[in-house]
């Protein structure tokens, strides 16, 4: 989970000093560092489109059940859980009304003190939650049906978001040209 924290640290690092090119560029006139900003905007652009496509090449060639599967056992698994990756678990167990990967027997690894945790029984079983109580569903087939139902509402808010960044990087272009413009007839 750490690999992630720092995934997107960096990425938002990177965010910001590419806002910071646009605002600068734009504040002081500057066209090598509205350049700086159009050429890394595009750059964006062109690796998303490449993540996009390798996505959907991957997603429509199989199932998702296998890989969430896969994901969801090393998380039950792993056993040396850290507290945000119980965040995460009891997160999506609440979501999606939800308990093990295919049924609440999958925790029995999960049991302390003769109780499930929390996350996998409605919230008026707190504290004592029991296999007789848990949510009968596992959490694999409903995070799979989620992905499979949001898929074009996720793929067209990346195509928005892609848009938007094109947009961006035309009308720093255009504010470059215009500054070389003036700048030729002062």
């Amino acid at each position: 989970m750490e690999s992630v924290d720092i995934f997107a640290m960096v990425a938002g690092a990177c965010v910001a000093l590419i806002a910071f090119f646009g605002c600068c560029g734009a504040y002081k006139e500057n066209t090598c560092l509205l350049t700086t900003y159009s050429t890394a905007l595009i750059a964006l652009v062109i690796v998303e489109l490449a993540l996009a496509v390798v996505a959907f090449l991957v997603i429509s060639g199989r199932s998702l059940g296998p890989d969430i599967t896969r994901h969801l056992n090393d998380m039950y698994d792993d056993k040396e859980i850290n507290q945000s990756y119980m965040d995460i678990l009891n997160t999506v167990q609440r979501y999606f009304e939800c308990c093990g990967i295919v049924g609440s027997r999958d925790m029995k690894a999960f049991l302390r003190k003769g109780t499930l945790m929390d996350s996998c029984c409605e919230p008026k079983f707190a504290g004592h939650c029991m296999f007789s109580n848990a949510y009968k569903d596992g959490c694999q087939p409903q995070i799979k049906e989620f992905l499979e139902k949001n898929f074009k509402i996720i793929g067209g808010v990346a195509v928005a978001v892609g848009v938007a960044e094109m947009i961006g990087a035309a009308l720093a272009i255009c504010v470059k040209r215009k500054i070389i413009y003036e700048q030729a007839y002062i």
